[in-house]
C-alpha cells in the first residue's frame, strides 16, 4: 500500500509538471490572440507617464516579460526555499491561470510590474530567515517598494505590511526597520532633487494625493464572470488555508512562517481592495499571486481521488473563464 501511495504521489506531481507548460501556453495564446487588447497603464506614480512614449505593441511585450518573470521567480523561490514540500510548478500554473482569467489584470502593465516587484521583495524577506545581519535585505525591500511606487504610488501601503513580515522572520529590531525606511526614502531623495532642479515640485507632490482616494463602490460594477472568478478564487484560497492549518506540522518552520505571512498579506490586501484603497486593475495580480501559492500547496500535498477531480474542475472553470 505504501509503495502504491508513493507512486501515486510521484505520478501526480510528474503529470502536473507536464501539464503546466501546456496550460500556460494555452492561456497566453488565448489572451494574445482571442482576447487581445492594449495594455493598461494608470498614471498614479511619479514616472508612470514614461509608458506613454512607448509603442503599444512594445508595451504588450514588456507586459508579457513582467508576467513571465513573476512565473519564473515563483519557480526559483520554491526551489530555493522549499516553500512547497514537493518540487512542483503548480504555483506558476495557478498564478497564470488566475491572472489570465481576469483580462484587466492580465493587460495591466502597472499591475504586473508591481506584482513582480512585490515578489522580489518577498524573496529578500525570505532571505532574512535565521540570519544575524539582515540590514542589507531589509534595505533592499525598502528600495524595491519605493522604486515600484514611482509607477504606482499605492505600493507605499505595502511597506508597513513588510514591516509586519520582519517580525515573522525575527528581523523586527530597530536597525533593520531603520534600514528599510532609509531604503524607501533614498530613491525619493534623488527624485526630489530632480524635480527641484527642473523647478516642478507640484509634480513631485501630486502622485501622493491618490493615496487618499477611496472608492468602495467598485465591487458594484462587477459582471457575473467577475463574481464567479472572485468567489471561486476565494473559496480555493480558504480551502488551501484550512488544509495548511490542519497539516502545517508536516512543513518546515520556515515554510510555516512564509505561509503565515502570506495569509496576513492576503487579508490586508483583500481589505484594501474591498475598501477601494488599492485599485483593482493594479493589485488584483498580488491577490492572484498569493492565492496561487496557497492553491499550489493544497494540490501538491493532498493526494486522493476527490482532490484530483477538484483539480481538473478548477482547471476547466478557469479555462472557460478565459473566454468571458
Amino acid at each position: 500500500m505504501r509503495q502504491t501511495l508513493t507512486y501515486s504521489k510521484s505520478g501526480s506531481i510528474r503529470f502536473a509538471s507536464i501539464l503546466t507548460p501546456f496550460v500556460v501556453l494555452f492561456c497566453w495564446v488565448t489572451m494574445l490572440a482571442v482576447r487581445y487588447q492594449h495594455v493598461v497603464t494608470l498614471n498614479t506614480g511619479l514616472f508612470s507617464s514614461v509608458w506613454e512614449a512607448i509603442h503599444p505593441l512594445v508595451l504588450v511585450g514588456i507586459n508579457c516579460v513582467f508576467i513571465a518573470g513573476t512565473s519564473l521567480l515563483l519557480l526559483l523561490m520554491n526551489s530555493k526555499f522549499a516553500i512547497i514540500r514537493n518540487r512542483t510548478s503548480l504555483s506558476a500554473l495557478f498564478y497564470i491561470l488566475f491572472l489570465a482569467s481576469d483580462r484587466q489584470a492580465f493587460y495591466s502593465l502597472t499591475g504586473n510590474l508591481t506584482t513582480l516587484i512585490i515578489l522580489i521583495a518577498l524573496f529578500q524577506l525570505y532571505n532574512c530567515y535565521q540570519k544575524n545581519k539582515v540590514v542589507e535585505e531589509t534595505f533592499n525591500v525598502g528600495v524595491l517598494l519605493s522604486v515600484g511606487s514611482f509607477f504606482s504610488t499605492h505600493l507605499f501601503y505595502f511597506i508597513p505590511i513588510f514591516w509586519i513580515g520582519f517580525s515573522f522572520f525575527k528581523a523586527d529590531s530597530l536597525k533593520p526597520l531603520l534600514a528599510s525606511v532609509t531604503g524607501a526614502l533614498t530613491p525619493y531623495w534623488f527624485a526630489f532633487c530632480w524635480f527641484l532642479y527642473i523647478n516642478d515640485l507640484p509634480a513631485f507632490v501630486h502622485p501622493f494625493t491618490c493615496l487618499f482616494n477611496f472608492d468602495a463602490g467598485k465591487l458594484l460594477g462587477f459582471e457575473l464572470s467577475d463574481w464567479v472568478r472572485t468567489v471561486f478564487t476565494i473559496l480555493i484560497a480558504l480551502l488551501a488555508i484550512g488544509n495548511f492549518q490542519l497539516h502545517n506540522f508536516q512543513d518546515k518552520i520556515r515554510t510555516r512562517l512564509i505561509f503565515y505571512f502570506l495569509f496576513t498579506m492576503l487579508v490586508i490586501t483583500g481589505i484594501l481592495l474591498i475598501l477601494g484603497i488599492l485599485p483593482f486593475v493594479n493589485y488584483n495580480g498580488v491577490y492572484y499571486l498569493i492565492c496561487g501559492m496557497f492553491a499550489a500547496h493544497l494540490f501538491s500535498t493532498v493526494y486522493n481521488r476527490l482532490m484530483s477531480i477538484f483539480f481538473y474542475a478548477v482547471l476547466a472553470i478557469y479555462l472557460v473563464l478565459l473566454f468571458f
